[in-house]
């Protein structure tokens, strides 16, 4: 698939850039965005750093925030990235500005009217590639990775009226 040209430019291979974003059951009613990001595949050779043959499930890949409500790619604090991650990292933020994902509103139009039709499950991650012509949704998960919008966003078992320690 063709990446759109706002997005192309992020990624050093043709491979496909997608947008993941994890809908959850609000008020078990209304679904809502508890995370998203932008996931940009690393050049081949420079996968997780094993030493093992890059694989397709050894890639690694960029992951970007994107702020739920403008749909605006956001840099991860960096106190959370290990220094290691940091050499994939550089690249990708020296080019990538402060732009909008194209089609935003209707990637998440897409996954709230998909999300409504499984009212049972509490979050769903899909995957969208954005192509010069549209969306492509790719895949849904109900088992998706939780490290990274921990990252993002904080534990999932946190609770809010604790103060964090200094």
């Amino acid at each position: 698939m063709t990446n759109h040209p706002a997005l192309a430019g992020l990624c050093e291979t043709e491979d496909a850039i997608t947008v993941r974003i994890i809908t959850e059951m609000q008020d078990s009613k209304k679904v809502g965005v508890y995370s998203a990001v932008l996931e940009v595949p690393a050049p081949p050779g420079r996968g997780t750093g094993t030493g093992r043959k890059d694989r397709a499930e050894n890639r690694f890949h960029v992951i970007i925030p994107i702020d739920p409500v403008s749909g605006e790619v956001r840099r991860l604090p960096e106190d959370n990235l290990h220094s290691s991650t940091m050499e994939y990292y550089v690249p990708v933020y020296a080019k990538m500005g402060r732009i909008p994902i194209p089609f935003w509103n209707e990637i998440k139009k897409s996954a709230f009217a998909s999300h409504s039709l499984f009212p049972d499950l509490y979050a769903i991650a899909w995957d969208y590639v954005v192509t010069p012509d549209g969306l492509f949704l790719l895949e849904r998960n109900t088992g998706w990775g939780t490290r990274m919008p921990q990252i993002i966003k904080g534990g999932l078992l946190r609770d809010e009226s604790i103060p964090k320690q200094q």
